[in-house]
């Protein structure tokens, strides 16, 4: 069994890893994929399945690694055939950019309060 792990500033927080899950999750990242039609199911399917792979290979995965992985393995299948995967794999980067920028926004808000709290 593979453990997700995600650093919550005062514990780290740590879920099991459900394909179901992980397939959702590559799944809307391909619904905000531009030229998304272009993209063959069968490519992702692979990216899927060699994620999987890698992470159920391992004891425990930061969250954040998800993101890594499924980039690493698309840029490594991006060739004139099938240029949109490029497409895919900026999407995943700008996906991770987000959750980047909410948990910061998270920790800053979260430093405000205590600080106001404490005043």
């Amino acid at each position: 069994m593979t453990l997700i792990t995600k650093d919550r500033g005062t514990y780290t927080q740590e879920i099991r890893f459900v394909r179901e899950r992980f397939n959702y999750f590559v799944d809307s990242i391909l619904e905000e994929t531009n030229n998304k039609e272009a993209i063959e199911a069968s490519d992702i399917e692979e990216i899927k399945n060699a994620v999987i792979s890698m992470v159920e290979a391992k004891k425990e995965v930061e969250a954040d690694k998800l993101f890594t992985f499924l980039i690493r393995e698309t840029q490594s299948r991006i060739k004139l055939s099938n240029l949109p995967l490029a497409n895919f794999a900026s999407a995943v980067y700008l996906r991770q950019l987000y959750n980047k920028l909410v948990n910061y926004v998270d920790s800053i808000t979260k430093k405000d309060t205590e600080t106001t709290l404490h005043t």
